[in-house]
């Protein structure tokens, strides 16, 4: 089921949802755990003059066992307190929240390992900067508190906004699990999920704990949600690299405009640079082509949105403008890079993927994310590989360089404080296919159960016919029985009889044809229709047909002599219970 709703919750109201420790099952944390759910804020904490709380067994007085929330100066915290009711917690360093995070869905996430201990906050999939407080050991307090949605106790930390897809975990989630799941609803059944509330216009827990919410304060639910579709998310393989030109070009355009270079593929570090060096003087070019296997992509899906997600260390720009970074598509010829690569690409007005990466707008230290356009939508492979290579505003608008600083450094390896390259893609399979085949199935099925019953009804008809002539001819022996016993009459009477045994044939046929165009009416397949009328057809009329040639052969074997009239029975050769077809 597709992600259809969230939890507004007003601050001005009170609201929040919980479930009572004795109703709960499984969220008495003993040991590491997790938490995650998505926050779209309606303002900041700090405006408000409080903390958000999130996810919290904490009544915020003597019962308190563990904690997710958002502090009132925009920082966020993750902490439980041990069986004697000391605190742990760990606090970004840094704000999580600022004015441009209002109005905006963000995830938040942190595990905690209360062994070692670490505690570790995630904002969107990317580990937060963070400062240990607190000395609480190695246990959680089995506290009495309820669970609850966007309060501390039900009488503080409101929390003012939406909230969606909260889970609760009994293990440590690692960094590369939060990043896979964070953008796609679970089942409720993985291993070690506790308590999952997708808040889909309802309040159940989706795992078999049954951890089922009341509100209170009368929340509302909302159809704006964080995500709907799949998310599929490729890291960087290590093939990635990148090619430079110089130290001993002295003219910018063999520098920029050759078609090979020098490649470097540390696994540490992509660069990108147009810079000049003086000396030489030396003119550098530097790009990074950056490969993704994107094959898993279901083949029939339909791209929705793509972010191209950098971790940059550091950034220079000597000349204004030249700085900023620039999406292209490499058309390298193997997943393995060569330094004749260098210009395995559009040189001059290249189709650009993105909006340009502003230098301003590039921050380092941290996760840069880049929305790709439907062009570099368009560049991802369903099938194969997907090739995109970094170039700087310099470099793409020829711009020849004065100074030696403008150049960027990328991550391209991985550990706890940064990220490598990660192309984010969010898909639908098709609504509009599947909605079409599901009602194509449906119709099927209906047309098959209707064919069903058409024939059989056909059948039935058939039946009633083939009984009907067996009837009629029995009857019409005994009836010429009858008349070869009186010879004097027995032309006559075959006459009349015969007349009114066709018209009763003639009769029977047209009510006949009356009944199963009616039945094949019900149905669209027409082709039932000629069929089956014809075959009725051709079997009646072939009975009609073979009257004369059966009183032909009756009158040539007639015995001499007879009875009298009163042998005969009624001239219709029916007996007076007997009914034709339709009557």
């Amino acid at each position: 089921m597709a992600n259809t709703h969230s939890l507004d919750l007003e601050l001005s109201s009170s609201q929040y949802a919980s479930i009572a420790d004795a109703s709960q099952t499984g969220l008495d944390l003993n040991s590491d755990f997790s938490l995650e759910c998505w926050v779209k804020i309606e303002q900041l904490p700090s405006t408000a003059g409080s903390g958000f709380a999130l996810i919290a067994k904490d009544d915020a007085s003597s019962q308190r066992s563990w904690y997710l929330r958002l502090l009132n100066n925009d920082k966020i915290s993750v902490g439980y307190f041990d069986s004697g009711g000391t605190n742990r917690e760990t606090v970004s360093t840094s704000a999580v929240l600022g004015a441009g995070d209002v109005g905006v869905w963000n995830h938040f996430a942190a595990t905690v390992n209360i062994t070692t201990p670490t505690l570790t906050i995630y904002k969107n999939a990317v580990s937060v900067a963070c400062t240990p407080a607190g000395t609480g050991g190695a246990s959680i307090k089995n506290s009495t508190s309820a669970m609850y949605i966007g309060t501390l106790g039900g009488t503080g930390n409101f929390m003012d906004g939406l909230i969606d897809d909260i889970r609760v975990w009994s293990d440590v989630r690692t960094a590369a699990e939060i990043l896979a799941n964070y953008g796609t609803q679970l089942v409720g059944n993985e291993a070690n999920l506790v308590g999952y509330w997708k808040l889909n216009n309802d309040y159940l827990d989706e795992t078999s704990n049954n951890n089922d919410l009341t509100a209170s304060g009368s929340p509302v639910f909302s159809t704006t949600i964080p995500f709907i579709n799949n998310v599929a998310i490729f890291t960087a393989e290590a093939q990635d690299g990148y090619i430079y030109t110089g130290p001993n070009q002295s003219v910018y355009s063999l520098a920029r405009n050759g078609s090979s270079g020098t490649l470097a593929d540390t696994e540490t570090n992509l660069y990108v640079a147009n810079k000049y060096v003086a000396g030489g003087p030396y003119y550098y070019v530097t790009r990074s082509y950056i490969p993704f296997i994107t094959s898993s992509l279901p083949d029939g899906c339909t791209i929705t949105t793509a972010n191209l997600m950098l971790y940059v260390f550091t950034k220079g720009q000597s000349d204004a403008g030249q700085g900023d970074i620039v999406v292209t598509l490499s058309t390298q010829a193997s997943i393995t890079l060569a330094g004749g690569d260098f210009d395995s690409l559009t040189l001059n007005s290249p189709a650009e993927g993105a909006t340009r990466l502003a230098y301003s707008g590039i921050a380092t230290d941290a996760v840069n994310t880049i929305a790709l356009n439907a062009t570099g939508i368009g560049w991802i492979s369903k099938t194969g590989n997907t090739y995109f290579a970094l170039r700087l505003s310099g470099d793409v608008d020829n711009s020849t360089p004065t100074g030696a600083a403008t150049e960027h450094r990328i991550a391209a390896n991985e550990d706890t404080s940064k990220l490598k390259p990660r192309l984010v893609v969010e898909y639908t399979t098709g609504s509009v296919y599947t909605s079409t085949l599901t009602e194509t199935v449906a119709l099927a099925e209906v047309l098959l159960k209707s064919e069903s019953r058409i024939l059989s009804e056909i059948v039935t008809v058939v039946a009633i016919l083939l009984n009907q002539a067996s009837r009629t001819f029995n009857e019409i022996i005994t009836i010429l029985d009858t008349l070869l016993k009186n010879p004097n009459k027995f032309l006559t009477e075959v006459v009349t009889i015969t007349d009114i045994f066709l018209r009763e044939i003639l009769r029977t046929i047209n009510e006949t044809v009356i009944i199963v165009d009616n039945i094949v009416k019900s149905t669209i397949r027409s082709f039932l229709e000629s069929l089956t009328i014809t075959d009725l057809l051709t079997k009646l009329f072939n009975t009609v047909l073979a009257v004369p040639k059966f009183i032909s052969t009756l009158l040539q074997t007639r015995p001499e002599g007879g009875s009298n009239q009163g042998d005969r029975p009624d001239a219709r050769g029916l007996q007076s219970n007997d009914k034709p077809l339709g009557v």
